[in-house]
């Protein structure tokens, strides 16, 4: 174990009976691009226009 306090202190706090490493931090993935708005409202509008249903 890299850090047996860690771990015994991680096991405490979860109330386990058994001493496990605490999980890795896990990477934030970065953000997607933008959404285009105003494409997605002109494609709603044209589809009320034509009598359909947005998705």
């Amino acid at each position: 174990m890299p850090d047996p306090v860690a771990a015994v202190e991680h096991s405490i706090a979860m109330g386990w009976t058994g001493v496990f490493d605490p999980p890795a931090p896990r990477a934030i993935p970065p953000p997607g691009p933008e959404p285009d708005l105003d494409a997605i409202f002109a494609a709603i509008r044209a589809k009320r226009q034509s009598g359909g249903h947005p998705p």
